[in-house]
């Protein structure tokens, strides 16, 4: 019961509204920085890719139950995961952009319009990092995965790559993206608070 509520309740209407932003995004037709635009797609479509992966997950386990014969496919409980998290550090990494470019926008006034395959390098870079990385963790040498009951997909076990993979993820994947995410819009506030000042004098 408790996962078809996330579903009904959570899961598909944080997704209708992640497609009516981004569609609303897409049919932008008022003046709007390529940067800023590109930034807020990007969330958009991690945030879709992690819900994606949710309810892959959820849906499974309300097939498992319902289903007590059926046997469950390790695969695709890695499958599930990798996607999940993938779509995650995407999010955070596109949060702490478009922290950026809030942040140059207010500093230079002249917001940079990068060219057509300068937002495709720089987005392919990113999501190919998130991919690869997260699937890097997946390897049998450093962590397997398993069903709890028969149903719920989880980790299983741990060994030492695994200790070196989360560092390097925590690292640069969470403190440091949610860290510019933060400290990015309060210099912001700090450069307009100064001008400001310095203009009613």
């Amino acid at each position: 019961a408790y996962n078809v509520i996330l579903i009904l309740f959570i899961q598909i209407p944080t997704t209708v509204l992640n497609l009516f932003i981004l569609i609303g995004l897409l049919k932008q037709k008022q003046p709007l920085s390529v940067l800023v635009k590109n930034a807020l797609v990007n969330i958009c479509l991690s945030g879709l890719f992690t819900g994606f992966g949710i309810f892959m997950n959820r849906t499974s386990i309300i097939v498992l139950i319902l289903n007590p014969q059926m046997e469950p496919h390790i695969s695709f409980c890695k499958i599930t995961l990798w996607i999940m998290i993938s779509g995650l550090t995407c999010l955070l990494l596109y949060m702490a952009v478009f922290a950026l470019i809030v942040l140059h926008i207010v500093r230079s006034q002249v917001p940079y319009q990068p060219k057509l395959y300068h937002q495709i390098l720089i987005n392919g870079a990113i999501w190919l990092s998130c991919l690869t990385f997260c699937a890097s963790a997946f390897s049998p040498v450093i962590l397997q995965v398993s069903y709890i009951e028969n149903t719920t997909c989880s980790p299983l076990t741990t060994g030492p790559s695994l200790g070196i993979i989360i560092f390097f993820y925590v690292i640069l994947f969470c403190l440091l993206p949610f860290g510019i995410a933060v400290s990015s819009p309060i210099a912001a506030l700090c450069y307009i608070r100064k001008h400001t000042a310095l203009a009613d004098l």
